[in-house]
């Protein structure tokens, strides 16, 4: 996993670091637009490792997918995808 390349959370599309803020994030509240609704944490980040890939959506189209993994999960996700190393990039906070 230290191979791979890196890329800033800040260097991808809002959508996906909405994506990654969600992932970590659950509101105590019903409804996020609520001013005094305050975001808590449910997972932790230590746990996992953000990682992000271009995907084909459409026919000449590329769009950025955001994933987690769990460090714990390391290995089967090495055995599962030998190009990792071509296909993903850890996303740096």
């Amino acid at each position: 996993m230290e191979k791979m390349k890196i890329i800033h959370q800040d260097e991808l599309p809002e959508r996906c670091r909405y994506d990654i803020r969600r992932f970590f994030e659950k509101p105590n509240c019903e409804h996020e637009t609520e001013p005094d609704c305050i975001p808590i944490l449910y997972r932790n980040p230590e746990e996992y490792i953000i990682l992000a890939s271009k995907e084909r959506n459409g026919t000449n189209y590329l769009k950025w997918q955001a994933s987690f993994l769990k460090k714990s999960d390391i290995n089967s996700f090495k055995q599962y995808h030998p190009d990792y190393l071509n296909k993903y990039f850890r996303v740096q906070n």
